[in-house]
């Protein structure tokens, strides 16, 4: 048995799937295999993303590897706010933003 590589690559009709991708159980997030939130398939190495599905989830081939999420723009450092949290993996690629912190209450005198 021959081992293949799958690049990701633009279709007539979507995109050709590098790995294994996954859904939320609302079908809202995309994931990544070792997430634990997995609910259902959306696609395996080499079959045919449909483009209505490309589109509702934002994805896009990179450097032959389909990327989701948020766009980085050029010039942007990925994760640079060291505020944010999530792994941007299994929470489909989107950092949460903790609340900012409260000022510190003046101590009374007694």
């Amino acid at each position: 048995m021959a081992l293949s590589i799958i690049r990701a690559e633009p279709a007539p009709g979507g995109i050709i799937a590098d790995r294994r991708l996954f859904l939320s159980a609302g079908r809202e997030r995309v994931l990544e295999e070792t997430a634990t939130d997995i609910a259902y398939l959306l696609a395996s190495p080499g079959t045919l993303i449909p483009a209505a599905d490309v589109a509702r989830h934002g994805l896009r081939v990179v450097d032959g590897r389909i990327e989701y999420g948020p766009v980085q723009q050029v010039g942007e450092v990925a994760n640079a706010d060291a505020g944010n949290v999530g792994d941007g993996e299994n929470d489909g690629g989107q950092a949460q933003t903790p609340p900012p912190a409260q000022p510190a209450k003046p101590r009374k005198k007694k």
